[in-house]
């Protein structure tokens, strides 16, 4: 199973409001949730002690021109994980 939080309506940036949801691979309705657009991706390293908070704490502090609108982290069946930022 793949899962995927997503991070969305932004109100501001990281240090604003914003809305979280996680969204699994397995199809219980017809809805889909569409990840289209140019994002930039950075691979978590999962073998320190809380990578994805390290993770984000990273990409927040870095000069990186990002439009906040939908972010998500992509949790993979072989344990990688990758955080999607716009």
């Amino acid at each position: 199973m793949e899962l995927k939080s997503t991070v969305h309506d932004y109100k501001s940036d990281f240090k604003g409001d914003y809305t979280l949801s996680v969204a699994t691979d397995i199809e219980t309705s017809n809805k889909k949730l569409e990840f289209a657009g140019k994002y930039q991706i950075f691979d978590v390293n999962m073998n320190i002690e809380n990578p994805i908070i390290k993770a984000w704490k990273q990409i927040w502090s870095m000069q990186i021109n990002r439009t906040y609108t939908f972010d998500f982290e992509q949790y993979n069946p072989d344990g990688t994980v990758q955080i999607y930022c716009t």
